[in-house]
């Protein structure tokens, strides 16, 4: 088993070092480089499914908010974690989660420690990474809910730290600033990717772990 593992993470490796940018690379990156003693809180549905793809750091305390109404409340279940534990708090979820959760903003207690991570696919991805929505006459409309909106007028609106980033090196520059962010309030960075295009990647990903088991 210990050897299946191993060649699991290796395989994985080569797949995740290769492609375009995508919804998978984001939490890539996002778990090489959350190496600190934090609190990290994923959104429901497409962001603790591809979390588990991943060994986190020990440092790390993983939390994810799971509903029995889905994307119900995951921004305020972050928000009072991190008034609550006093450190650092990241806030991982989906852009959907994030506008329906949005109020969790308007909240005179927001703790400064608070980082939100909004990966912005234009829908709801859930639905293209399993059998049957997608299927569905109509998909993009009742089922994905497609959108054209960006968290960074919000931002504007609470007056919070606002950063955007559509590409991997983006990512990988602006992390660190963001999550050292010294301006003394909540921020939020907001990364655009392609909702097709990840969930074919993700798809591709299991399709080449059994080619090579």
């Amino acid at each position: 088993w210990l050897q299946l593992s191993n060649d699991a993470q290796a395989f994985s490796r080569q797949y995740f070092d290769g492609g375009p940018f995508c919804d998978l690379k984001i939490f890539d990156v996002l778990n090489r480089r959350l190496t600190m003693s934090a609190n990290v809180q994923y959104g429901n549905s497409t962001p603790i499914a591809y979390s588990n793809l991943f060994k986190h750091n020990s440092s790390l305390t993983i939390n994810a908010n799971r509903g029995t109404s889905g994307i119900d409340g995951s921004l305020s279940t972050a928000a009072g974690a991190a008034f609550a534990n006093k450190k650092l708090t990241v806030c991982v979820l989906g852009d959907i989660s994030f506008f329906y959760d949005s109020n969790a903003l308007w909240n005179n207690y927001l703790s400064p420690k608070l980082r939100i991570i909004v990966i912005n696919n234009n829908g709801g991805n859930i639905f293209r990474l399993i059998d049957g929505p997608n299927k569905v006459a109509d998909f993009e409309q009742f089922f994905e809910t497609k959108h054209q909106l960006t968290a960074k007028h919000l931002a504007t609106m609470y007056g919070l730290p606002y950063y955007f980033c559509a590409a991997q090196d983006e990512l990988e520059q602006t992390l660190d600033s963001f999550l050292s962010s010294k301006k003394g309030e909540a921020a939020i960075l907001e990364i655009k990717t392609d909702g097709k295009r990840s969930a074919d990647i993700y798809k591709q990903y299991f399709k080449f772990l059994e080619k090579n088991k």
